[in-house]
């Protein structure tokens, strides 16, 4: 028996264990149309518009299976979405910038000048958040777009008292799960009042969770999360990757 014939016999054996098996496979189809070019770009003197292209189609969807199935189409997403502008004053660039004599990534002073935004859920969510160029002038077209995720300064010592605080219901002290939902409560009630009067966001420490998109598109940029309630609220911030960039921009969210 050659090699060739030892590696079919193998094959065949893996397939019957394949067949052999009574496991079910549960798939979530998603139709959708595939297309390269996704904007167009409009161009009106010196500015420059950008458009979504988008087709309608029909489709049809054949499903084969060896058991039962039933098809329902899911609720759409729930979607909110606002257009704001990087202006004077309002484009700070990205986090870091490269130096222009040694062409190394130092840190920008100016990125806290960019729009900064307040994102707050009660349940848990997933969503995608979605940043893209509108207009702009045709001299910044080419800079990469951008946004940063992180959560907003708490205040410590609110923090500490809220904890401190005593509990109105009484539980065995050895059931754990009761202390952390005492705990997650403390917590939540502690971010509701401290962000009532949130500052800007100024600077990171190292310690400090930041989501920061790759800048490797001028025209969009996307990241999809998942997010417990006791994580909000979420700070977003959409930058350019060059300051004093100036551009129109939609900032939306699929929840």
């Amino acid at each position: 028996m050659d090699y060739q014939e030892i590696l079919d016999k193998l094959s065949q054996k893996r397939k019957k264990k394949l067949l052999q098996k009574s496991e079910k496979i549960y798939i979530n189809v998603i139709p959708y149309l595939e297309y390269d070019q996704k904007y167009e770009v409009e161009k009106v003197g010196n500015f420059r518009n950008y458009k979504m292209i988008k087709n309608d189609c029909n489709f049809w969807l054949r499903i084969f299976s060896s058991d039962d199935v039933y098809i329902a189409e899911l609720p759409k997403p729930f979607h909110v979405s606002l257009d704001q502008e990087w202006a004077s004053g309002s484009s700070g660039g990205g986090r870091f910038i490269k130096n222009s004599s040694s062409g190394k990534l130092e840190e920008n002073p100016n990125w806290p000048l960019n729009p900064q935004y307040l994102l707050k859920f009660d349940t848990n969510v997933s969503l995608k958040i979605i940043l893209r160029k509108i207009n702009g002038h045709f001299s910044n077209e080419n800079t990469a777009i951008g946004m940063i995720l992180c959560k907003p300064n708490i205040d410590e010592k609110l923090l500490s008292t809220m904890k401190n605080l005593k509990s109105t219901t009484n539980f065995n002290k050895n059931d754990q799960i009761l202390r952390v939902l005492e705990s997650t409560n403390k917590l939540l009630n502690c971010k509701k009042a401290s962000t009532e009067n949130l500052q800007r966001k100024l600077s990171f420490n190292s310690s400090e969770w930041v989501v920061e998109s790759s800048y490797k598109n001028t025209y969009v940029a996307s990241l999809f999360m998942n997010f417990n309630n006791i994580d909000s609220p979420i700070m977003i911030i959409p930058t350019l990757e060059n300051p004093d960039a100036y551009f129109t921009y939609q900032l939306s969210g699929n929840f």
